[in-house]
């Protein structure tokens, strides 16, 4: 593939991914909007709170529609900050199922980016030469096998850092005989400098 068909399949993506925005925006809108759809649920939880409460009152309620608002939660102060009834545009959303059709649709421009994604990996497998083969190299003994072994030569050796036997004696006290340490200590290597 040349990289004219790359540069088309990229700004495909960028529209599907403008799509995608567009729509998850609206969706976004729809429910997070005042008198939108979260807050249409949270007006119906507080409603069905008002019935509970109403409930436990003596007598038959009828607990559906805007009489009942009306004629038993208005004078609860704690319920009396919302409306009973939610709003056409809510209805129609809901009636039409606006939310699952949005939904439906990202993940349709979701599946579609995939697929795109997919496309440019591919031809930019196409585009670029494969990459030699490696060996497997599971040890270091197989890797020394394949590489080589490195030369110590002495500057090398001041640069690694070493792990030596501690020289320390404890002096000893007319009690107690002196002793050497069995400790192990570590001395760092230095890096070389060039000037």
């Amino acid at each position: 593939m040349t990289s004219s068909s790359l540069d088309q399949l990229y700004a495909v993506k960028f529209q599907k991914i403008k799509e995608q925005k567009d729509l998850s925006d609206r969706m976004s809108d729809l429910l997070s909007k005042s008198g939108g759809l979260n807050e249409s649920s949270k007006m119906a939880l507080k409603n069905l709170q008002a019935a509970i409460t109403v409930s436990k009152r003596p007598g038959y309620f009828e607990y559906y529609g805007y009489n009942f608002y009306l004629r038993y939660c208005k004078n609860i102060t704690k319920f009396s900050s919302f409306s009973a009834v939610p709003s056409n545009e809510i209805k129609t959303t809901e009636e039409k199922k606006v939310l699952n059709s949005l939904a439906k649709s990202i993940s349709k421009i979701h599946k579609e980016l995939e697929q795109i994604n997919e496309e440019i990996n591919q031809a930019t497998l196409q585009t670029h030469p494969k990459p030699v083969d490696v060996p497997q190299v599971n040890s270091l003994n197989q890797w020394f096998d394949i590489y080589g072994r490195p030369q110590l030569t002495e500057e090398k050796r001041d640069m690694m850092t070493k792990f030596e036997k501690d020289s320390k004696i404890y002096g000893g006290t007319t009690h107690f005989k002196s002793f050497k340490t069995t400790s192990t200590i570590m001395v760092k290597g230095r890096v070389a400098v060039k000037s």
